[in-house]
């Protein structure tokens, strides 16, 4: 339930983003790699360590504003903020794309730690909603990546 409304929200706030933005540069790193290998590496970042390593990073800033006693919405506010920056590049925009999906995994840490009491299953809540959040895009490049090689 959990990764529907974290696509649910992306996507509302992508059309709206696609609607207002000019549209993102094919450039760089974020141009489909050409080789099986390239895609693989970037399959494995994007669906297995982005999910692992950005989910530790929103629960332990998380932890220091609860440390701090600051209230829960700060803490949901102030994780998904420094989070949805790191989104920044290539497109400036699409920090407002990923904003809504930490925001989402934010609160769900909270939920889940206090139903659960132990913080590595509210982590392994939120980890496996954002990799299986990623693996819809991830999948979508490894099928463009079938279609251009067949095109040879």
């Amino acid at each position: 339930m959990l990764v529907c409304y974290t696509w649910t929200a992306t996507s509302v706030m992508q059309s709206i983003v696609r609607a207002v933005s000019p549209p993102p540069a094919r450039t760089g790193w974020f141009v489909t790699p050409h080789t099986f290998s390239q895609w693989g590496a970037d399959w494995i970042q994007g669906a297995i360590l982005a999910p692992v390593f950005e989910s530790m990073l929103l629960i332990g800033i998380i932890e220091i504003l609860r440390v701090m006693r600051c209230s829960k919405p700060i803490q949901v506010v102030f994780a998904a903020v420094p989070m949805a920056l790191l989104h920044v590049s290539p497109w400036p925009f699409r920090t407002l794309l990923v904003a809504p999906a930490f925001v989402i995994w934010a609160a769900a840490y909270l939920h889940w730690k206090k139903v659960t009491v132990h913080t590595w299953k509210a982590y392994a809540v939120v980890a496996f909603a954002h990799a299986f959040n990623n693996l819809i895009p991830a999948s979508y490049e490894l099928a463009n990546l079938v279609q251009h090689r067949r095109s040879y």
